[in-house]
């Protein structure tokens, strides 16, 4: 999880927060699931929050683990 705050010199101020489920397999695939949502534009020129989703899958070919997680 993570949180945090903007201060945006062309739009609003406002606050970015999500977080993310992780899993490692045993073959060494990686499935991520996770969500944003941020009180300020991604973009310039756009307006209003942005809300964003997402699953990722990674494979890792049988290369060293560091044990991050």
């Amino acid at each position: 999880m993570y949180g945090g705050w903007i201060a945006d010199r062309y739009t609003n101020d406002g606050g970015i927060y999500g977080g993310q489920i992780r899993y490692r397999t045993p073959t060494g695939m990686d499935i991520a699931l996770g969500a944003r949502h941020t009180n300020v534009s991604i973009m310039q020129g756009q307006i209003g929050g942005d809300t964003r989703a997402g699953l990722t899958f990674t494979f890792g070919f049988n290369g060293p683990s560091f044990n991050y997680f």
